[in-house]
């Protein structure tokens, strides 16, 4: 038998399985999408309106920050959306040389956290002042990092937020 006719006897063969399968698909296709157009309720559990990602903000909703420099102090406040809280412990400010600034924080909330246990949150409203020296050599560049992180009470957590601030 040549390869073409072994192609033939194979294709004869299995022209019969190939169709049935294809009606088979048909028929389970025509249930998931259903002829009376019922089929989309059973999408629906699968909505992304239904999606924890449409349900969470944006970063910068969720921690509406604003910064500003005053008399030699920077001031960097945030507006925490109700749901979401930032970590004491993620707030950070350094110098572009990597040396960590002294932040003096405001008091804020125990909190029992599921991945970091005993943690210390603020809710609502944040404000820090910084007392900015002039003379720190650096502070040449005239710019920090402000580092900060938080999460959503629905169980969401933002990766770790980076933001250069200019000085002067």
């Amino acid at each position: 038998m040549t390869p073409t006719n072994r192609l033939k006897g194979f294709v004869k063969g299995d022209a019969e399985v190939v169709r049935m399968m294809i009606t088979i698909g048909l028929i389970l296709l025509a249930a998931l999408v259903g002829v009376s157009g019922k089929g989309a309720s059973f999408f629906e559990g699968w909505s992304s309106s239904n999606d924890l990602a449409q349900d969470i903000l944006p970063v910068d909703r969720a921690f509406a920050r604003s910064d500003y420099l005053h008399e030699g102090q920077l001031h960097v406040n945030w507006r925490i959306e109700s749901g979401y809280y930032l970590y004491q412990k993620r707030l950070k400010l350094s110098t572009s040389s990597g040396r960590d600034l002294t932040l003096v924080l405001p008091e804020g909330l125990p909190f029992q956290d599921e991945y970091f246990g005993d943690v210390i949150i603020y809710r609502s409203e944040l404000s820090v002042v910084f007392d900015v020296d002039r003379m720190d050599r650096d502070l040449e560049d005239g710019k920090v990092l402000l580092e900060y992180q938080g999460c959503a009470d629905a169980g969401y957590c933002y990766p770790p937020q980076k933001h250069w601030i200019a000085l002067w």
